[in-house]
């Protein structure tokens, strides 16, 4: 088949799974699915960063994060708010959290939404954190904070987060004087099963925003294939939905 040009556009891995074009993208680039409406609810619109809706009939909340910062004209600040507003006026059941098409961005703007989404929930509630290897850093916070918050009514499905609970983050980038080649930098840690007091490694916001989980490994593993792509489906998103019907 066909190899993209140096001069297209360039995406996430998880990007891929979308049918949808990006801005920039040749009119004439076809995709193995031609139609978005064909896939799971949780792998359309991916043009979307931020998305919502409900689904049992009304009882769960579907939530899709792919950024934890603005993107294009999206708003996190914004849409967070609208959210809230909506769990105020509609308390539901289950909350799904999708992170795993989320690489990051600025934790402190989702920090206090994600410490009180348990509180949107009833005692028998559960919230269904999805999470995968493109679960990256203030994504991987992100789902820190829920843990944290929920403890054992936060289940996780999907695959293990992209990192370990000790990384480093923040930084800057460079470019090598002679070549072409930049790179980024990053000079904070971050430890989410430890606490972290050297004031020379760890990045000084943790010590505001504190997070500490034991683990955030997957309750249930489920990988997704490229069969069950193929298929028109989505098996971490179908066993949130099975379990928060029961």
């Amino acid at each position: 088949g066909e190899i993209s040009g140096e001069n297209e556009p360039h995406a996430e891995m998880t990007r891929w799974l979308s049918p949808q074009k990006m801005k920039g993208e040749p009119s004439d680039w076809r995709a193995l699915i031609s139609n978005d409406a064909d896939l799971p609810l949780s792998l359309r619109d991916f043009n979307g960063t931020f998305r919502r809706a409900w689904i049992d009939y009304g009882r769960t909340l579907f939530i899709q994060l792919k950024a934890i910062a603005d993107a294009d004209k999206q708003h996190i600040g914004d849409f967070l708010s609208a959210t809230t507003d909506e769990m105020r006026a509609h308390p539901p059941c289950n909350i799904i959290l999708d992170l795993r098409f989320n690489t990051g961005g600025d934790y402190t703007k989702v920090a206090h939404f994600a410490s009180h989404l348990p509180d949107f929930v009833p005692p028998s509630g559960r919230i269904y954190l999805l999470t995968g290897p493109q679960t990256f850093s203030a994504a991987i916070t992100t789902a820190a904070f829920v843990k944290q918050s929920a403890g054992s009514r936060a289940i996780i499905l999907g695959e293990p987060v992209g990192d370990r609970l000790t990384f480093y983050g923040e930084g800057n980038s460079g470019c090598l004087p002679h070549e072409d080649l930049c790179l980024h930098y990053a000079t904070g840690m971050h430890d989410y099963a430890h606490r972290c007091d050297d004031w020379h490694r760890c990045f000084w916001l943790n010590w505001i925003f504190a997070v500490q989980v034991k683990s955030l490994a997957p309750d249930d593993t489920i990988k997704m294939t490229f069969a069950d792509y193929t298929a028109l489906r989505d098996p971490v998103f179908e066993r949130a939905v099975a379990l928060a019907a029961d």
